[in-house]
């Protein structure tokens, strides 16, 4: 019989890592190793999630997280910390040889995943690493990067408005809009990522139409494009109510990075929920 993939979630009690260490123990393929590194503001040491006991460690406790483990190592680590400690936890993976899924945004820190992904290269270190993982909000940032890419300029001479709204526990703006701004410059629109409006109020909630029941979890957002003149006006918009669009995306990164392991397909590989969607076939 296989042996089951053994998953290291940081993040706990955070909503996502919940979630996520939820779905890996009831899965019949996934091992959840009952450890975890969370941030210095917690201070329960230990959570219990459906009947499981898991203990935490601070970030400065990394040392004692290899402690407990006793040399079994996990197959993969899910992050979902805070973008400060994105860094720190990156160099423990590589020094480990950990291979993880990164499912936290890089917030204010400008430069950061192209730090982790030149460092994979030279030490053979694979990643799923990506700020939105709801596969159909991917799909749609895919076909924006092919505009991009293939029509250059097409909306020059136009400006750009970016509104997203998420619940007001989430402080840094959307990972998903920052990584489309690229995408927007190519096609011709000026816009930097201080421009984005972000809406985190109940009051703005209201005035962006979130229904009530999905304030507390909901990630809306809507790119407005309209030529100078007033004579062309475009709009793409991705509304995710909840967390279970994002959890069946980890979920399947989970399972693709495992594979990709498994086949030895891939050395210092930075992978996209695009490169997930297109591999999904492997499992």
């Amino acid at each position: 019989m296989k042996r089951k993939t053994r998953v290291l979630v940081n993040g706990l009690p955070g909503k996502m890592a919940w979630q996520i260490a939820l779905e890996i123990i009831n899965s019949d393929d996934l091992e959840l190793i009952p450890f975890g590194l969370t941030g210095p503001e917690i201070t329960i040491k230990s959570i219990v999630c459906d009947g499981m006991t898991i203990k935490l460690f601070h970030f400065s406790e990394r040392a004692k997280l290899i402690e407990v483990l006793h040399g079994k190592q996990p197959d993969i680590v899910v992050d979902f910390t805070a973008p400060v400690a994105v860094k720190d936890n990156f160099d423990f993976y590589l020094e480990n040889h950990w291979p993880f899924v990164l499912g936290t945004t890089f917030g204010e820190f400008d430069g950061l995943d192209d730090y982790i992904k030149r460092l994979m290269k030279g030490n053979s270190l694979n990643a799923v690493i990506a700020s939105n993982m709801a596969k159909e909000v991917v799909a749609m940032m895919a076909m924006i990067e092919y505009a991009a890419t293939n029509f250059p300029d097409a909306f020059k001479g136009c400006s750009l408005k970016i509104v997203e709204s998420h619940q007001g526990t989430k402080k840094d703006p959307s990972g998903t809009a920052i990584s489309l701004i690229k995408f927007f410059n190519k096609l011709g629109l000026p816009f930097v990522k201080e421009e984005i409006k972000k809406m985190r109020t109940e009051e703005e909630h209201d005035i962006f139409g979130v229904p009530v029941d999905h304030r507390g979890r909901h990630g809306w957002h809507t790119y407005s494009i309209e030529k100078q003149d007033g004579s062309v006006f475009l709009e793409f918009k991705h509304n995710v109510n909840g967390g279970q669009a994002y959890i069946s995306g980890v979920m399947d990164a989970i399972r693709f990075l495992a594979k990709v392991e498994e086949v030895g397909g891939a050395f210092g590989e930075a992978f996209s929920m695009v490169d997930v969607l297109r591999g999904t076939s492997l499992f």
